[in-house]
């Protein structure tokens, strides 16, 4: 029962739908392009069989792949419990690393994803010691141009803080402003101090 996709005033997916049905359901069209990238870097047709999309959050490591999408497409979750159920922003759900916001007797039922805007464009992109492997350092944009200006833009980073983060300082940087190399160098930099990557096993802070 928790295995399903459907638009629903937006797209609604089941905790428990295998990472292969939701790549397949976002190649249909450009609307999810974001998440059916991460997907495909996320390890190899053996993982996405058996794999959940829920699950992937759950887990909660900062590196999760489907977590920065689903930032930028302000991504909610349903949990629930015998006491009823609560609707909570996926920016909300990560406590720390591999720690969530469920409590005991609670669990992820649904990921919940409002009406795209029009006209938005999404990617995503990471970077791995080898294909398939666990994020060094991963990212998602999601933008609205109106010609030369930046009318909408959501930037989500992975593995680069105890969870994954929105980047809100160079959202607002590019945000209405027009679209220029100089601009994206500054939310480039931008970006930088918001991050706080650690040295550990797959990179270097630097």
């Amino acid at each position: 029962e928790l295995s399903y996709i459907r638009e629903e005033g937006g797209l609604r997916t089941g905790a428990g739908t295998k990472l292969r049905n939701v790549r397949e359901y976002c190649s249909r069209g450009a609307e999810y392009r974001a998440l059916q990238e991460a997907i495909s870097l996320l390890g190899k047709p053996q993982i996405w069989n058996m794999g959940t999309i829920g699950g992937n959050l759950c887990n909660a490591p900062p590196s999760a792949d489907t977590a920065p999408p689903l930032l930028v497409y302000s991504g909610k979750v349903k949990l629930i419990s015998e006491k009823g159920e609560r609707i909570l922003p996926l920016e909300d759900f990560f406590m720390g690393v591999n720690r969530t916001a469920l409590v005991k007797g609670e669990m992820m039922v649904e990921i919940q994803i409002d009406p795209i805007p029009e006209a938005m464009g999404s990617a995503f992109m990471k970077i791995s010691r080898v294909g398939a492997d666990i994020s060094k350092i991963s990212c998602a944009v999601a933008v609205v141009r109106r010609g030369e200006q930046c009318a909408l833009c959501r930037i989500a980073l992975g593995a680069v803080a105890p969870v994954p983060i929105r980047a809100k300082g160079a959202e607002s940087l590019l945000q209405g402003n027009q679209v220029s190399p100089s601009l994206v160098e500054k939310a480039g930099q931008k970006v930088a101090k918001e991050i706080r990557p650690i040295d550990d096993i797959r990179s270097t802070a630097a």
